[in-house]
């Protein structure tokens, strides 16, 4: 705006009057608007000269701003990948450690349920045979021609069966749920205390006896025991 009213104001003091207008005025003042009209469009060009210029002098700049932001986002996909890759195992990690755990635990909790059904057994059998001496010995509630009941004919008497008895055939049925070696045992036992019942002669009763009390031998058992379990 400057140069154009420098143009301007020399255009006001070189014109004359209407009246002495003549040829060399008029010429003067197309002159200055030709002048003034060439002068912008000319630095407009030089401009646009001079930016494409730059451009393609430091076109090779661009290319390489342009690779190394390339290179930065592959390395920072590669550097988040690897770090989700190390979650990941993370991850696994915490979820083998976790699961060797918990069959750990598992592996705990039934080495104590075998061992809680195996002491059972074994005091079912210790309760029997303090029983057995007890009532053959002490209270007579059994003996030659009797069976496990308190009348000791439990067919035609009737009358409630010993709670011993009861407990021995439970730990004989929890047997199965260990392994078959001491099922096996329980029930060679179970078929000796059943061998006593309903003897008449009073000298094969006794005979039998022997024989079950060696069989029987507390001792003996825990230490069978122990090795089938």
């Amino acid at each position: 705006m400057f140069l154009g009213f420098d143009f301007a104001f020399f255009a006001e003091r070189s014109w004359p009057s209407e009246r002495g207008a003549g040829r060399g005025t008029l010429e003067s003042k197309i002159d200055v608007e030709c002048l003034f009209e060439s002068t912008r469009p000319r630095r407009e060009r030089n401009n646009m000269s001079e930016t494409a210029s730059w451009l393609k002098c430091y076109e090779f700049l661009a290319i390489w701003l342009e690779g190394m932001a390339l290179v930065a986002i592959f390395f920072l996909d590669w550097r988040e990948y690897r770090n989700q890759g190390h979650e990941r195992a993370k991850q696994e990690e915490d979820r083998t450690k976790q699961h060797d755990e918990t069959v750990a635990q598992m592996n705990i909790w039934r080495k104590q349920i075998h061992a809680d059904r195996v002491a059972e057994i074994f005091k079912a059998l210790r309760r029997f045979h303090n029983f057995l001496i007890r009532a053959i010995h002490i209270n007579k509630t059994f003996g030659p021609d009797r069976d496990y009941s308190e009348l000791g004919n439990l067919s035609l008497k009737g009358g409630q069966i010993f709670p011993e008895y009861l407990d021995l055939q439970e730990a004989y049925y929890l047997s199965y749920l260990v392994p078959d070696p001491l099922a096996a045992f329980m029930k060679e036992r179970i078929a000796e205390a059943d061998g006593l019942q309903r003897i008449k002669d009073p000298n094969k009763f006794h005979e039998k006896l022997q024989e079950f009390n060696q069989s029987w031998d507390i001792y003996k058992m825990a230490a069978q025991i122990r090795e089938l379990s």
